[in-house]
């Protein structure tokens, strides 16, 4: 395989949670052919929840870049700032919430969701 560079101008937008946050999706299978890992950064304002959320089939790297975010996961609820991230298995649900500020961040898949 050779290097794929990308950037957020080539990225599929994709609205999510009914259009009020953004995926930025980057590093697609589809995209690229690459089944490794898929490579989103998200963005969402304040107020905007998930409760339960489930990813069943890969595993998922959140990481803070701007804002903040609560996620609770495994019995344990903490609030993610810049620099911040967590790992959370396939098949974990979590609730998450965005800060004061909304949040910014990047999120790893794998394998890739799409």
């Amino acid at each position: 395989m050779k290097p794929v560079f990308f950037d957020r101008s080539n990225a599929k937008v994709v609205p999510v949670y009914d259009g009020k946050a953004t995926s930025y999706r980057m590093l697609t299978r589809a995209a690229t052919g690459f089944d490794k890992l898929g490579f989103h950064v998200s963005e969402g304002p304040f107020g905007l929840a998930g409760t339960n959320h489930l990813v069943e089939d890969r595993d998922e790297v959140i990481f803070i870049l701007e804002g903040s975010m609560m996620i609770a996961v495994g019995g344990e609820r903490r609030d993610l700032g810049v620099g911040q991230g967590v790992l959370i298995p396939k098949g974990t649900p979590f609730d998450w919430a965005a800060g004061p500020q909304g949040w910014k961040a990047v999120i790893v898949f794998t394998p890739p969701a799409e």
